[in-house]
């Protein structure tokens, strides 16, 4: 077997299910909230790296890859609830490239104008401060992305004047405008929360699970503000709250429910030969005796500044 096999194990895997008028279903998988999981830990380690730090606090180079993560999220969960409308708004349950092609290449603008027109928006309700403050997070994921050393300063957000030197301040309020921008819509579509649920692990055996915003309101903005009073420091990010969700305005004749798929295949078991592995271990210490023994490994570039 293969680890490309994996690919197919959708143990844990998170989908809705659309029951069409005439029999047929899809399963739509609901890949955002599998971000979330990886953004739920990624905030833990920031947050946990800055509660240890000692002396002063450091640029955070992990940050840019949360911060990318962050606004995928955000395009992933527009996506979702874009294909997702488009379904319920068909009579058919095709689900090949060339039936749905024409809307999952729109731009990200296009994309929220078609969710706004297929569940009937007010427009003057939607594109509100919230949608302003998304725009700028765009702006500065653009920026960031693609490597412009530019001075661009937000004037909705606080967030780093220079991308590339952002800390944890950005990526709070850059998860704020995430969740912001999915409490929105989370109830848009009857029958399902589109605001996902992250498990939140207490130790090795424990763990919690709550919504994005409940984490983000009771444990991750609790938790930032109580290390800054420990340092003595303050942030110019203000969080006060989300905004009221917006409220379903179209009917579908179609059914839709969400899901989780908890049961495993046999065929994706694993034999481990050595539960008590610990390769990495053993490499660093090879690395290790072959510096200290022939000296062949060296980085010339980096040299101490005293």
């Amino acid at each position: 077997m293969y680890i490309e096999d994996f690919r197919n194990n959708n143990m844990g895997a998170q989908i809705c299910t659309i029951d069409f008028s005439n029999g047929k279903t899809i399963d739509l998988p609901l890949f955002h909230i599998a971000y979330f999981n990886a953004i739920v830990e990624d905030i833990t380690l920031h947050l946990q790296t800055l509660e240890n730090a000692k002396q002063t606090i450091m640029v955070d180079d992990h940050a840019l890859g949360t911060m990318s993560t962050i606004f995928n999220v955000i395009e992933v969960f527009i996506s979702t609830v874009q294909m997702i409308l488009f379904y319920l708004n068909q009579e058919y349950s095709a689900k090949t490239y060339k039936d749905v092609k024409k809307i999952i290449e729109y731009k990200f603008d296009k994309k929220i104008s078609e969710i706004v027109r297929m569940a009937k928006i007010d427009k003057k309700t939607f594109y509100d401060e919230d949608y302003v403050k998304l725009q700028e997070l765009l702006t500065f994921r653009n920026d960031l992305m693609h490597g412009r050393f530019v001075y661009r300063k937000s004037k909705h957000l606080n967030l780093s004047d220079i991308p590339f030197r952002m800390n944890i301040s950005d990526i709070m309020e850059g998860l704020y405008v995430a969740i912001a921008t999915i409490n929105k819509f989370r109830f848009i579509i009857e029958g399902i929360d589109l605001m996902p649920i992250a498990p939140i692990f207490i130790d090795k055996t424990r763990n919690i699970c709550l919504p994005m915003d409940t984490i983000y309101c009771r444990f991750f903005y609790p938790w930032f503000t109580k290390i800054l009073e420990n340092f003595n420091v303050q942030s110019k990010f203000t969080f006060n709250g989300f905004n009221t969700p917006l409220n379903k305005n179209y009917t579908s004749k179609h059914k839709i429910s969400s899901k989780t798929l908890l049961i495993m295949e046999q065929r994706f078991l694993i034999n481990i030969k050595n539960e008590k592995s610990n390769f990495r271990q053993e490499l660093l210490k090879e690395m290790e005796d072959l510096i200290k023994t022939t000296n062949k490994i060296n980085v010339p570039h980096v040299k101490n500044i005293k």
